[in-house]
């Protein structure tokens, strides 16, 4: 079995060195240290590293990550644990599934507020909220929440 040093590990992952680090501060994972306190990660290491990675895209927090890696851990009997991990699985699909409708709306969003975007393509204007909101065309594009990506900002040239 061969051990990694933590900017393998980052490389392989995705991860950033720091974030590697914070997962161990919270005791998500535990590397080998060298006596000079050198971490080295294990396969079994990166593995996990990849399935909190995964959690986290998902939106799920430390302490949520937390309670599952330690369900089996933390159970007396293989029937607490598998009760335990049921729960826990439920809670997971209850929300990805929150995740699925919220993608599914933005999506929906995304396509409509382009297909309004795009009957100003001809526009002579320049393209401020004000001048905009002379327009008819406003009317569509500003009933979009994600119009506010398109509001002037002032910026510091």
């Amino acid at each position: 079995m061969a051990l990694k040093k933590i900017g393998e590990v980052a490389r392989e992952t995705g991860l950033t060195q720091r974030t590697i680090r914070f997962y161990e501060e919270e005791g998500l994972l535990k590397p080998f240290r060298t006596q000079r306190g050198t971490r080295l990660y294990s396969d079994k290491d990166i593995k996990r590293l990849l399935i909190i990675k995964e959690l986290r895209d998902l939106g799920m927090s430390i302490r949520e990550i937390k309670g599952i890696l330690s369900i089996r851990n933390s159970s007396e009997t293989g029937d607490e644990a598998s009760r335990k991990m049921k729960n826990a699985l439920e809670n997971l699909k209850r929300h990805i599934v929150k995740r699925i409708k919220l993608y599914e709306s933005l999506l929906r969003e995304v396509s409509s507020l382009k297909e309004d975007i795009l009957r100003c393509k001809e526009c002579e204007r320049k393209p401020t909220i004000e001048e905009c909101s002379k327009c008819d065309i406003w009317k569509f594009i500003s009933r979009h929440r994600l119009s506010r990506l398109i509001e002037d900002y002032p910026t510091t040239s």
